[in-house]
């Protein structure tokens, strides 16, 4: 029931109703401020958990693989799957601040990261005539496996070789990468590894 107000007019007193207007249009902004926030929220919570979907991560292995050649140097390409992975990731996916790609060729690629990750791969003791074996694993899937090497190491390798310096962690072909032409055969061209750079807005070109 609208309320009852008592107006004197021309000497006479008597009650009038008082109109909803305002409480009506009171009613129609909160429900519009509800729907809104609604919508904020949903959008904000699709876009976590599309985030939450693209993840890119570093794993070092439980035991050393054989190289793919059988020779026994850790420098050359091997095989690996989920069951070689250590239980947690060794890089996680919140400390990959980008991916730097050379506009020309595809030779030159190196992970932004911070130097207290930089720093967690120097620590691996790596020594200068071999690597210690990794896994660049994409939403679960492994995309390729290489070696994190020795900084100063003047030895070859035939793998993937991953240096760690400043606040980046460089990716090469192999070494020396000599050739730094585009190569169809060459495993860091991965589209999901790529998809996920460009969906969390972590791929730059340089």
């Amino acid at each position: 029931m609208s309320p009852k107000f008592l107006v004197v007019w021309n000497g006479r007193a008597r009650f009038v109703k008082r109109e909803r207007h305002s409480s009506e249009i009171e009613y129609i902004m909160n429900k519009l401020l509800i729907l809104f926030l609604l919508t904020v929220n949903n959008f904000s919570f699709a876009q976590g958990a599309g985030n939450q979907q693209c993840q890119i991560e570093f794993y070092l292995l439980k035991s050393v693989k054989p190289n793919k050649d059988l020779s026994k140097r850790l420098s050359a390409e091997f095989s690996v799957t989920k069951l070689d992975l250590e239980d947690t990731a060794f890089i996680r996916d919140y400390e990959i601040v980008g991916y730097h790609i050379s506009n020309q060729t595809l030779g030159r690629q190196s992970f932004e990261v911070s130097e207290l990750v930089t720093d967690r791969v120097k620590n691996l003791d790596i020594p200068l005539g071999s690597g210690r074996q990794f896994a660049l694993v994409v939403n679960g899937e492994i995309v390729y496996a290489g070696y994190f090497w020795n900084l100063v190491s003047s030895w070859g390798c035939d793998g993937i070789a991953a240096f760690a310096m400043g606040n980046k962690i460089e990716i090469l072909r192999k070494l020396p990468d000599i050739n730094h032409a585009v190569n169809s055969n060459d495993p860091r061209r991965n589209a999901t590894l790529f998809d996920c750079l460009k969906k969390t807005n972590r791929l730059y070109d340089f």
